[in-house]
């Protein structure tokens, strides 16, 4: 798939620091070795590099379907919107109007991204070409829904909400 072995991580802005988009893999492709994990979980044989290389807080990226593009949530332009770049790192683009906009999720066929994004006072779940055309939103109310996730076939989306009350 182009990624056996990649993790992607991102960290939010704590305290005011700016955190990137980090790529980090392993040095090979292979089952690990008994070296290649440290005592806190970590790949201690990888290879890190900041993807997005900007000031700004970059956060919760997604891989493509066809590990050729990263979607990811910055606020570098003043409010969170959702951004796609090459999996190298270039060609770093806005895809939706934010702001408000965050973790994005590809659609299995990546035509698509679902995201969360503050709509009034809570967030709710979006559709969004990968093109950044034909954004409409999947819900409306008095409820936050976040976090959404295709299903295999790409005709549903699960996400998490508080309409019962909470999202515990």
């Amino acid at each position: 798939m182009g990624h056996p072995r990649a993790a992607v991580a991102a960290v939010a802005t704590i305290a005011g620091l700016a955190m990137p988009v980090i790529l980090a893999s392993t040095a090979s492709a292979d089952a690990p070795s008994s070296s290649s994990a440290n005592a806190a979980g970590g790949l201690a044989d990888s290879c890190e590099v900041n993807l997005t290389r900007h000031e700004a807080g970059d956060r919760d990226p997604a891989w493509s379907p066809d590990g050729a593009r990263i979607a990811f949530a910055s606020d570098r332009d003043g409010g969170w919107r959702i951004w796609i770049m090459a999996a190298d790192g270039s060609d770093r683009m806005p895809l939706t109007p934010g702001p408000g906009d965050r973790r994005p999720a590809w659609s299995p066929d990546g035509s698509r991204l679902a995201f969360d994004a503050e709509s009034g006072s809570r967030p709710h779940i979006f559709v969004i070409g990968a093109d950044g055309t034909n954004q409409e939103a999947l819900a409306s109310g008095e409820w936050s829904d976040v976090a959404p996730s295709w299903s295999p076939d790409g005709r549903e989306i699960a996400f998490s909400s508080d309409r019962a009350g909470s999202m515990d």
